[in-house]
């Protein structure tokens, strides 16, 4: 009666994962859910750490997967950078003023090349190098991520990334007269719910 049990919990297992394996298979196309999707910004300062969410971005990712193998062919990003919000507002001005949103209003990422990505188990890892578009400055940027399956039209994906605000031309917020100094080095975090489009 055990191998039995054991036996049938094997397939249904296998048969599962080659369920998830069959339904993603060939090109598709997912996009960022909102609001189950995030992505925060934090740094330090002479007084204290902070954070900062941009609350309004949206996103694309085409894939191509054979079996186990997943082949990332396109990622867009765009994220409103005069939507970037934290617990204080004259923090926030003084963010936008650095990041120059009129005439900068977006933030952006486009892919440019992506290694092959393995799923095992419905998880997987993977690194992708793209342009980062900030305050109107271009730089190539590789992040690494982490997912996975959550069904066969779904996933989600995470990940953090460092930056330094002058590698793009931003001078680092101040406040109180100088009092309140930013530091210059950034981590960038997201957890993104990606859906079939």
């Amino acid at each position: 009666m055990r191998l039995k049990i054991r036996a049938l919990t094997v397939i249904a297992v296998t048969v599962g994962l080659l369920f998830t394996m069959a339904a993603f298979s060939g090109k598709k196309t997912f996009e960022i859910q909102k609001p189950s999707s995030s992505m925060v910004v934090q740094g330090t300062s002479s007084l204290h750490d902070w954070k900062i969410e941009l609350k309004d971005f949206r996103g694309e990712m085409s894939a191509v997967a054979d079996g186990s193998n997943m082949k990332i062919e396109a990622v867009t990003f765009r994220g409103k950078a005069k939507s970037l919000k934290s617990d204080n507002s004259t923090m926030d001005g003084k963010t936008y003023d650095a990041l120059k949103v009129d005439k900068h209003p977006d933030i952006t990422y486009a892919i440019k090349s992506s290694r092959d990505v393995q799923i095992k188990d419905k998880k997987f890892t993977g690194l992708i190098t793209g342009d980062l578009t900030i305050a109107g400055k271009t730089r190539q940027e590789t992040i690494q991520f982490s997912g996975v399956m959550i069904s066969d039209n779904k996933m989600q994906i995470r990940g953090s990334k460092k930056l330094r605000m002058s590698d793009f031309g931003v001078d680092p917020p101040t406040a109180m007269l100088g009092a309140l100094k930013t530091g210059n080095d950034v981590t960038i975090t997201f957890i993104l719910i990606m859906a079939l489009k």
